[in-house]
């Protein structure tokens, strides 16, 4: 069975899944039990599409207004960023995991993207790069301010391409900056 669309992101946010896809795919989890993964370390419910978020707002707005409110937007895991200078990003899935080996608790932002086109007419490493720099700069004002860049967490965007299931080619291809 292929999933895709709305109906297949539900499917693929089960933690149960997504744990599987986090112990194949990430160095942090390789020796770590999905069940673990799924029930202690995956934070909250992933998003599937859900909220919208504004990652700024227009300057021409009072000072007051113009700040970003609260960290919800994090906690809550949007799958919509709302840029008024870049547009908008829809992620197919959003949610945060815990690192299994530290003592602190650090966080991981990861966004799965279940891609069913495999010439969209862009090349898709470079919309994975940009997906990637948008999580990070959507934390500006909610997870760090000013010059703390040193808060800002890690993220990851995990890409499924649906063509190559059905050809039955399993490859995994890193691409990082």
């Amino acid at each position: 069975m292929i999933v895709a669309g709305k109906a297949g992101g539900k499917l693929v946010a089960q933690k149960s899944i997504l744990a599987y896809i986090l112990k194949s795919t990430m160095d942090e989890f390789a020796d770590v039990p999905v069940k673990r993964i799924a029930e202690e370390l995956i934070e909250d419910f992933p998003s599937v599409s859900e909220m919208a978020v504004f990652q700024d707002t227009p300057d021409i707005l009072p000072a007051e207004k113009r700040s970003l409110s609260g960290s919800s937007r994090i906690h809550e895991m949007p799958t919509e960023d709302v840029s008024v200078r870049e547009g908008t990003v829809r992620y197919d899935i959003r949610f945060l995991v815990r690192l299994p080996h530290d003592e602190e608790r650090i966080e991981i932002i990861v966004n799965i993207e279940i891609q069913n086109k495999d010439k969209p007419g862009y090349p898709l490493p470079k919309r994975g790069i940009y997906y990637g720099a948008r999580m990070i700069s959507a934390q500006r004002g909610t997870i760090f301010r000013d010059q703390e860049y040193g808060k800002i967490k890690k993220v990851v965007s995990i890409w499924l391409c649906v063509w190559e299931l059905k050809e039955r080619i399993v490859r995994m291809t890193r691409f990082g900056f």
